[in-house]
């Protein structure tokens, strides 16, 4: 029995303790005026408008429209060369890529990726600001989760102490719930150290201090998304992937190269067969991204409907956690129930509801791939 006790004043001292750092510190959020708030549009357009990423893609852009004009300047001195001195001034193989267009279509494809390239950038910094917007808001949530458990908890630990003073419990059973209350004051503060890293990550991925404090006011709920036609997103995919256009035109200009290579070299030659060899490379890349950008598409789609019938699953087990919960606590106020039942259905309920809120967060995420599946990309070329 003094064992017991010994361990129940630890158990209260350590809560004690806990529960002076959870108010010193709620009352430092109160007192806080450098609150930056941001909707999720407001997130993206502040991390947009603040990434030195955005500044490189507008020179990588100036770069390459400066070689775009070299190589028409280029064939345009290529052209007075032979109107000048005829066509064997210049290498044949030379001469047969600029009537064919390679030459030209090279340059235009540098100028093409690094136009993409800054749209693929701005869906890559949209994207990974959502997904931190979205990251946090779980995190938050399962916060505020665990200030209900400890409230649930406080509840019954008042309880236990009217009951202990009527001699309807023992000391013992009321020592307990002080435990339980202490170990519900715990999980608090491991949620709030887990927020507080989180809310360091959101602040990363938008270039803010690490230190400044944030408030999310978009919420993390289930809206259902529109009907949708898979064949038709892996049509669209295959249409607006940036990284698939550039293999194609690497492939068309790999077939158009050996074409020029043809007037000067014989198929029993190792420069035709460096040509040839090219041309089935680049055709295995192209099979390979087509197989890519299909299977994101449908690999997001099939996590987007699984998360999205997991989410009515885990409502039901919240809503039917609630009422046991409920139950088991009223059983407990009259002197029906025993104080393990109660703390443990507060237990399952608290945990129904965290994995509630990681459903939705998963189907949030999915359907946020799914949609960037479809579009230009979000990994940058070259």
């Amino acid at each position: 029995m003094k064992r017991i006790l010994a361990i129940a004043i630890i158990a209260i001292m350590g809560f004690t303790m806990v529960g002076t750092t959870y108010a010193d510190t709620d009352k430092k959020d109160i007192e806080s005026s450098e609150i930056m708030k941001f909707s999720l549009e407001e997130a993206i357009d502040y991390a947009l408008e603040h990434n030195r990423d955005m500044k490189i893609q507008d020179i990588n852009i100036e770069k390459a429209d400066l070689g775009y004009d070299e190589a028409r300047y280029g064939i345009g001195k290529t052209n007075d060369a032979i109107d000048k001195y005829g066509s064997g001034v210049v290498d044949a193989i030379t001469e047969k890529l600029k009537d064919l267009g390679v030459t030209k279509r090279s340059a235009q494809l540098g100028v093409d990726i690094a136009k993409w390239n800054k749209d693929i950038k701005t869906n890559q910094i949209k994207y990974d600001v959502e997904k931190a917007y979205y990251d946090l808001q779980q995190i938050k949530n399962q916060y505020d989760i665990a200030k209900e458990g400890l409230e649930l908890a406080r509840t019954i630990y008042n309880q236990s102490k009217v009951m202990f003073d009527v001699g309807t419990i023992s000391e013992q059973q009321l020592l307990a719930s002080e435990v339980s209350l202490a170990q519900a004051e715990s999980g608090l503060e491991e949620a709030r150290k887990y927020y507080e890293l989180q809310r360091m990550s959101f602040n990363n991925a938008l270039g803010l201090d690490l230190t400044t404090d944030i408030e999310l006011t978009s919420q993390l709920t289930y809206e259902p998304h529109d009907y949708i036609k898979v064949e038709e997103g892996v049509k669209e995919a295959l249409e607006k992937n940036a990284g698939l256009k550039v293999v194609k035109e690497n492939y068309e200009l790999s077939k158009l190269s050996l074409e020029a290579t043809k007037v000067k070299y014989t198929p029993n030659t190792f420069r035709y067969k460096e040509k040839e060899l090219a041309i089935q490379e680049a055709a295995k890349s192209l099979d390979t991204v087509k197989i890519g950008v299909e299977m994101g598409v449908r690999s997001a789609y099939l996590s987007l409907e699984t998360a999205e019938k997991q989410i009515k699953t885990y409502q039901k087990a919240s809503d039917k956690a609630k009422k046991s919960y409920d139950i088991s606590q009223l059983r407990y106020k009259v002197g029906e129930g025993t104080l393990n039942d109660v703390t443990k259905a507060r237990i399952d309920y608290m945990n129904a509801k965290k994995e509630l809120n990681n459903k939705i967060h998963a189907y949030n995420l999915a359907l946020l791939d799914y949609r960037y599946s479809k579009g230009l990309g979000k990994n940058v070329i070259g």
